[in-house]
């Protein structure tokens, strides 16, 4: 039986996969302003993980 993730699954899955961004980095992936990447993040469509 395997221990519960304290950071849960979706920061697992990202270092797994070598995908954790800052905001900075995140918007340059995605093609998009900061501003605009921020306006995902407020508005749900985007999730930050601790």
């Amino acid at each position: 039986m395997s221990r519960p993730s304290r950071t849960g699954p979706a920061l697992e899955r990202a270092a797994e996969a070598g995908r954790l961004y800052t905001r900075t980095r995140a918007a340059g992936y995605m093609w998009v302003r900061e501003a605009d990447f921020a306006h995902l993040l407020r508005s749900g469509w985007v999730e930050p993980v601790t």
